[in-house]
């Protein structure tokens, strides 16, 4: 999401907030998330929340997430969706050029980490 913002010129770019929900907010502390986001952008806005919230979040974005239990069996992982949604200011609406980067950058994502890993021993910080 950060690489399609820096294609946009300065004044589109200053108008959008790149929000982060976590589904992990057992692990993904409020510490954890403002790490995490900041690696990514200082403009990025990081949230967590109880367990609740983040599944009432998730239901009303019509977001997957469920824990599955490593090869170890000691640790978990997060599959999950992932989807980025454009909202203008005026409620739901798609940002013609922000739609346009994203959809041809999507299949270059890769793989992405969970916040915990991403951040290695900082995640406390």
């Amino acid at each position: 999401m950060t690489d399609a913002l820096k294609l946009l010129d300065a004044a589109k770019a200053s108008k959008i907030t790149p929000v982060f929900i976590t589904v992990d907010p057992e692990r993904d502390t409020p510490a954890v998330i403002k790490s995490y986001v900041w690696s990514f952008s200082p403009r990025m806005v990081g949230l967590t929340g109880s367990l609740k919230q983040v599944q009432e979040a998730e239901n009303g974005y019509k977001v997957y997430a469920a824990k599955a239990s490593s090869p170890s069996g000691s640790d978990y992982t997060m599959n999950h969706s992932a989807y980025i949604y454009l909202m203008g200011p005026d409620g739901w609406r798609g940002w013609d050029d922000l739609s346009w980067v994203l959809a041809s950058r999507s299949s270059r994502n890769g793989g992405v980490q969970a916040p915990h890993e991403a951040l290695g021993s900082r995640g406390g910080a």
